[in-house]
């Protein structure tokens, strides 16, 4: 066991783009961080850009799983469909806990039985970029273009609702149930995104991944 970590912790290293990926990560954190200071609008906006932080890691991740070295080793299948997914997981634990927090007893902007559905909407998020770096990895294009289909639209709408209050929901969710709620989610999320990377594993690398190896 420790030598299959020392060997996934050498090539997760050696992963194209690890090093950009890494500060993209970084800017988007602190950015997403000074926003949740604000209030109204770039609150939200703020919110997104903290969830996404992490994805730019899984990605590096995924684009490693492309190399030779990989795809010889013993460990490529789980390089693929189990270590990515059990690295981004504590990760979106620890957004998702951040983002429920802040939107219970930071963000004022609005009642905690709002909060409580907003909370709901961005585990959802939270869920979607869980899944999607699978699919990016196999069908690039597609897989990009339903990520921005993920966020685009709640972009909009929480957005939208800070600033007009567009959002017509009933209001009357307990605040521990939302939480609560917002955590299976998160979880269900992690799984699924086991299991699609599981389906899609037999199917061809995407040629964008392969060329971002060949220029690494």
């Amino acid at each position: 066991m420790k030598k299959e970590i020392r060997k996934i912790i050498t090539i997760i290293k050696a992963a194209p783009n690890l090093k950009a990926n890494t500060i993209s990560s970084i800017i988007t954190l602190c950015v997403g961080m000074i926003l949740l200071a604000k209030q109204g609008f770039l609150t939200g906006t703020g919110k997104i850009l903290f969830i996404t932080c992490t994805t730019f890691i899984q990605q590096a991740i995924m684009l490693s799983s492309g190399s030779g070295l990989i795809q010889s080793s013993s460990s490529a299948k789980r390089m693929q469909t189990f270590y990515p997914c059990i690295i981004q997981f504590p990760f979106s634990i620890l957004m998702y806990t951040i983002i429920a927090f802040h939107s219970i007893y930071i963000d004022t902007t609005f009642d905690i039985s709002w909060s409580c559905w907003f909370i709901i909407l961005y585990s959802i998020l939270i869920a979607g970029l869980e899944i999607m770096p699978h699919v990016n990895y196999k069908y690039f294009g597609f897989g990009f273009i339903c990520t921005m289909l993920i966020i685009i639209p709640y972009a909009v709408i929480i957005c939208n609702f800070e600033k007009h209050n567009m959002l017509h929901l009933p209001s009357s969710l307990a605040l521990t149930n939302a939480v609560i709620i917002g955590y299976l989610i998160v979880i269900t999320g992690s799984l699924l995104s086991i299991l699609i990377a599981n389906l899609l594993y037999k199917s061809p690398i995407s040629a964008h991944v392969m060329k971002a190896n060949t220029k690494a």
